[in-house]
């Protein structure tokens, strides 16, 4: 058994507050977890409004596979225009 670990780090468009920053990232969170068959969670970045963190997790036992599936979801958040990556990392455990 495979692990594969995304984590993003990204900048939230047009957030003025926590409560504005929350329901996009809500709202994205959502979307993921349905289309793909991942867990994910809100990992840094709590307090500030403009800025988000999420750690996401496939399990698998092909390591092209679980690339192939994170790097659909990278693919996905780059082309989400409410929000901009700043860093992202991806690692097979």
């Amino acid at each position: 058994m495979l692990i594969g670990v995304l984590r993003v780090y990204f900048h939230v468009h047009d957030a003025q507050s926590l409560k504005e920053k929350r329901m996009v990232l809500r709202s994205l969170k959502d979307r993921l977890m349905g289309q793909f068959n991942i867990s994910l969670a809100e990992i840094g970045c709590h307090d500030k409004w403009q800025l988000g963190e999420f750690g996401i997790a496939t399990v698998g036992t092909e390591t092209r596979h679980i690339n192939s599936t994170l790097e659909k979801i990278r693919q996905f958040l780059i082309i989400e225009s409410r929000i901009s990556i700043i860093e992202d990392d991806i690692e097979i455990l």
